[in-house]
């Protein structure tokens, strides 16, 4: 669709800026840009941090010059139309940021096809979704036809954060291509149920080899997941430090989380080839119930801790922190989990600030 008729275009003179390698500017309505835009040869980042555009065509860009590697687009307060193809004049883009702007996922994810089997740094699009009845979106739920242009994308940081996700389907979130690409995902504050594919997740997660930060706290369903640090969940180190281990995780939980272990073990041990160490199951009868943790923990690899209300009551619990930490110091544990379902941060016992900077 052609622009020109009914547009506001913007001149600058470009003779004086030759060298310029980033550019804000405030996005007016209908906005296009003239073809001495071209010549900013060393143009790098464009920033558009206030905007009052109600739409952004397939050629509102096509003078800009084609090396750009940053486009920010943020706090477009008005719901802004974006046809399929607008991020084309953009083929070596490493960074797309569109935080707070009124864009919705479903069209954000759309306008990512030129993209498709490249890397990027950064896909930002955090509090991009508002419903809009005018335009038939409303709550996100992911699907694979959704995801089919961003999961072949190499990311090293993706946030989906406040969204308005309720529901994914057929495990979609976790349909990437290139899951070691990861570095720090984020997906907070939305309000779909891990309850049906908690599994998937964490076999996803044992794919991403270079995550180092995983946040998907918030989720007012089933399960709120406040923090999940998790770097290179592998074998890698055991073959250098001459380390064996009998079991993969020992599981540290609560009454209230026995379903939630046992569904993780027939998952985990079935699918992943992994083998999961927890207290119903693996315990000798009849024996020392302090010798049993220490000896358990002493023979993981990892340890995860479930933080769940009745942990206050669990006086295990504190032991089992004094044990990781003293095989952590030993060098033989390798990563500590942390998962909480239905606590807040305020209400975890304070132990656990002793192993906050060995959760990873």
């Amino acid at each position: 669709m052609n622009t020109s008729e009914y547009s506001d275009k913007y001149n600058i003179p470009v003779s004086g800026l030759c060298n310029l390698r980033e550019l804000s500017i405030d996005l007016v309505f209908n906005a296009t840009f003239g073809q001495q835009f071209k010549k900013l040869q060393n143009l790098q980042k464009l920033r558009f941090d206030y905007c009052h555009v109600d739409i952004l065509y397939n050629d509102t860009f096509l003078d800009m010059p084609v090396h750009i590697k940053e486009f920010h687009m943020t706090t477009c307060k008005h719901f802004v139309v974006i046809e399929v193809g607008v991020l084309v004049p953009f083929p070596h883009l490493k960074v797309l940021n569109l935080t707070n702007s009124n864009i919705h996922l479903t069209q954000a994810l759309r306008s990512l096809h030129p993209f498709q089997n490249k890397s990027m740094d950064a896909i930002l699009f955090r509090g991009i979704t508002h419903g809009n009845i005018k335009h038939d979106l409303d709550a996100v739920v992911l699907t694979l036809e959704m995801m089919k242009y961003i999961s072949t994308i190499c990311i090293t940081t993706l946030d989906f954060s406040d969204n308005q996700i309720v529901s994914v389907k057929h495990n979609s979130i976790v349909s990437f291509e290139h899951p070691d690409c990861f570095e720090h995902i984020m997906i907070s504050s939305n309000s779909f149920s891990l309850e049906t594919w908690a599994v998937n997740l964490f076999l996803f997660l044992r794919r991403m080899t270079n995550i180092k930060v995983f946040d998907f706290s918030y989720f007012p369903l089933r399960w709120r997941i406040n923090f999940f640090f998790f770097r290179n969940i592998r074998r890698f180190a055991e073959k250098g430090l001459e380390l064996n281990f009998d079991y993969d995780v020992y599981v540290s939980y609560s009454d209230d989380c026995i379903s939630f272990v046992k569904e993780l073990q027939k998952k985990v041990e079935d699918e992943w080839g992994f083998k999961i160490c927890f207290e119903d199951r693996d315990f000798i009868a009849g024996e020392s119930i302090a010798t049993e943790r220490a000896t358990a923990i002493h023979r993981c690899r990892h340890v995860m801790f479930l933080v769940s209300p009745s942990i206050v009551e669990n006086e295990w619990t504190r032991f089992e922190i004094e044990r990781a930490k003293y095989e952590k110091f030993s060098k033989n544990l390798q990563k500590i989990v942390v998962i909480t379902r239905d606590i807040s941060l305020d209400n975890i016992p304070v132990e656990f600030s002793s192993i906050w900077k060995d959760v990873l």
